[in-house]
């Protein structure tokens, strides 16, 4: 889901309108809140998130996301 190339600061919304959760995942070795990218994390449906990229280790993004309530 995430660019395939990752700079610190970049920034993402999702909003999942959907009938149901959904799994997010990073690109390549990226992580989001410390999970890993074939892990991926849920979000729940009827929310958005914002994903921002807070630091680049060696070429792989190290990502956060802040949950709308």
């Amino acid at each position: 889901l995430f660019a395939t190339v990752t700079v610190t600061g970049d920034d993402i919304t999702i909003l999942n309108a959907a009938a149901h959760s959904i799994q997010v995942f990073g690109s390549g070795s990226d992580t989001i809140n410390a999970q890993a990218t074939g892990t991926g994390v849920t979000q729940a449906t009827l929310l958005s998130a914002v994903y921002t990229c807070y630091d680049v280790v060696a070429g792989v993004g190290l990502w956060g996301r802040v949950l709308s309530a």
